[in-house]
């Protein structure tokens, strides 16, 4: 994620302003990192497995 000043340099803007705007693109992007604590132990399980399938079933 850029810094709201390289944001500025490249005339991004939002109706919500260009501060909300970045707030709301850093929670989001914090939220990918809370995600890992569900889906670390699918991904080891998958990798010991040694399989790479082509799907999987939901994640209950």
């Amino acid at each position: 994620m850029s810094t709201p000043s390289v944001w500025r340099s490249r005339r991004i803007s939002s109706h919500l302003g260009l501060e909300a705007l970045v707030d709301g693109v850093f929670l989001h992007e914090l939220m990918h990192t809370r995600q890992f604590y569900f889906v670390t132990p699918r991904l080891a399980v998958l990798t010991r497995s040694g399989k790479r399938p082509e799907k999987q079933p939901p994640l209950a």
